[in-house]
């Protein structure tokens, strides 16, 4: 595949796809995932939830896909693992795409009405031609929005990769001290 000039070709629905970061820290397992939630319950880790077993996960800051750090703490020979993802929650993406396809479909119809009511011309023509408001409306409407979601998926896996390098560098500190 060819490089593009900006760098390699990503996804459209998840530029943001990293390989996993890791960390690694003189606490045993057990240790390090108590001072995860002992920093997270003080403020120091927003939206630091423990998972089941050495799991964890955290918020990251990205508008408007939604987007979070997932962890896991493993033993390693001198203390412990912890690997990080950065995971688009798969809930705002759907709400997106619904209201989107629930708006520009009714558009059609409410546009038609309007025009047809307020410039006779335009209903005469329509008379003519039934399809002649689809034939305009729904290129406006639906051709731009394949760029407006990579815009707002580019923008959004942005925010969330500055949002996980500062949350990796607060689990760095955190897994760093000594109990």
């Amino acid at each position: 595949m060819p490089q593009m000039p900006h760098g390699p070709r990503t996804k459209i629905s998840d530029p943001a796809a990293q390989p996993p970061a890791e960390l690694l820290s003189p606490l045993n397992p057990d240790d390090a995932r108590a001072a995860l939630i002992q920093a997270g319950l003080r403020g120091r880790l927003p939206g630091f939830e423990p998972l089941a077993g050495h799991t964890f996960r955290l918020d990251c800051d990205a508008i408007p896909f939604d987007y979070e750090l997932l962890g896991e703490i493993h033993p390693a020979d001198a203390g412990s693992r912890t690997t990080l993802r950065a995971r688009r929650r798969p809930l705002m993406p759907w709400i997106f795409a619904v209201t989107l396809i629930f708006t520009v479909w009714p558009g059609v119809w409410l546009t038609d009405s309007l025009l047809d009511v307020y410039w006779t011309t335009y209903a005469n023509w329509s008379k003519s031609m039934p399809w002649l408001t689809y034939a305009w409306y729904l290129p406006t409407t639906a051709l731009p929005l394949p760029w407006l979601w990579r815009g707002l998926t580019r923008k959004s896996a942005a925010m969330a990769a500055e949002s996980s390098h500062k949350m990796t560098d607060a689990l760095r500190a955190v897994l760093a001290e000594r109990p």
